[in-house]
């Protein structure tokens, strides 16, 4: 397990207390999603669908690559690294 900070949107604060950053124990990158789930329950539906896989309209980098480009879920974490979640933007 290494210690990770997950960076919280400004959009989903609310969600999470207010807080713009939280710190989880993973070892990979559905393990800290899970965490974060679990702290915040409220984030849920913002960040999965009801079969537990990203929204669509959500990307989550590890540091400087977005996940998809990985291994997803399964993308192993080293200590000191950085998730952020961000949600795409609409509008014209």
């Amino acid at each position: 397990m290494h210690s990770i900070a997950i960076r919280i949107p400004a959009n989903m604060r609310a969600l999470a207390d207010g807080q713009a950053t939280i710190n989880v124990q993973a070892s990979q990158v559905g393990g800290a999603l899970d965490q974060l789930l679990e702290r915040y329950p409220d984030l849920r539906a913002r960040l999965v669908n009801s079969s537990g896989e990203l929204q669509s309209f959500v990307n989550v980098f590890l540091n400087d690559r977005s996940i998809r480009d990985l291994a997803g879920r399964n993308t192993e974490l080293t200590a000191g690294d950085q998730l952020l979640i961000v949600p795409a933007l609409a509008g014209g």
